[in-house]
C-alpha cells in the first residue's frame, strides 16, 4: 500500500517554490552539537565552583540539564520567537504602520524580528550570523529556565534558589562563549565575502 501511495505522489508532481525563507532553527540547532561539550564544561565548572559541590555531580546534572534544554527549551524558544515574528509582521502590515515609519526603522525591525525565520530575498552574508546572534537572547532565557527547572533541586536540595543563581551564572558564561563564536563566524564571513 505504501509503495502505491509513493507512486501516486511521484506521478502527480507540483510546483515547488524555494522562497519560503529559512527557519533559523535548522541553522543553529546543528551548531549546538559541537558546542555541547564546551558549554557543559563551562557550566559544570561554574556550578561546581559556585555551589562548592563535587565536580562529578555538577557535570552529571549539567549534562542532563543541557540535553533537556537543547531538546525542549531551545525549540520552544524558537517557536515563541516565530510566533512573535509573524505577529509583529502581521501587525505592521495589517495596520499599514510600515508606510508611516522611517525606512531605516522598518529595516532594523525586519532584521531584529526576523531572527527566527529569515524571509526570502535580502542580500548579504551577514543576515544569517546576525539572526543567530539575535536568537541567543531567547535561547539564553529558555536554557536558563529549563536547566534551572530540571537541575536546581538535584544540585542543591537544601537551597534550590542558590542553585538557580549558579545556573544563571553558568549560562551567562556559556552564552558569552557562544556570542564570541558567532561574532567570529560573522567576522570570518564578512572578510571572506568582501
Amino acid at each position: 500500500m505504501a509503495r502505491f501511495l509513493i507512486l501516486i505522489l511521484l506521478a502527480c508532481p507540483t510546483v515547488a517554490f524555494a522562497n519560503a525563507g529559512l527557519p533559523m532553527l535548522a541553522v543553529v540547532w546543528p551548531m549546538f552539537i559541537p558546542a555541547f561539550i564546551p558549554v557543559v564544561a563551562i557550566e559544570s565548572w561554574v556550578v561546581h565552583r559556585s555551589l562548592n559541590i563535587p565536580w562529578r555531580i555538577a557535570a552529571t546534572q549539567m549534562v542532563k540539564a543541557n540535553i533537556f534544554s537543547t531538546l525542549i527549551g531551545i525549540p520552544l524558544a524558537w517557536l515563541a520567537a516565530v510566533a512573535v515574528e509573524f505577529f509583529a509582521f502581521w501587525a505592521l502590515y495589517a495596520t499599514g504602520a510600515e508606510s508611516y515609519l522611517p525606512h531605516t526603522v522598518v529595516e532594523a525591525g525586519r532584521i531584529i524580528f526576523s531572527m527566527s525565520w529569515l524571509g526570502p530575498g535580502g542580500n548579504g552574508y551577514w543576515r544569517i550570523p546576525i539572526a543567530a546572534i539575535a536568537l541567543l537572547v531567547p535561547f539564553f532565557f529558555a536554557s536558563f529556565w529549563t536547566e534551572a527547572w530540571y537541575a536546581s533541586r538535584k544540585l542543591c536540595p537544601e537551597a534550590p534558589e542558590q542553585a538557580r543563581r549558579a545556573i544563571w551564572r553558568a549560562n551567562v558564561h556559556s552564552y558569552v562563549g557562544l556570542l564570541f563564536a558567532y561574532i567570529c563566524w560573522l567576522a570570518f564571513g564578512l572578510i571572506t565575502h568582501a
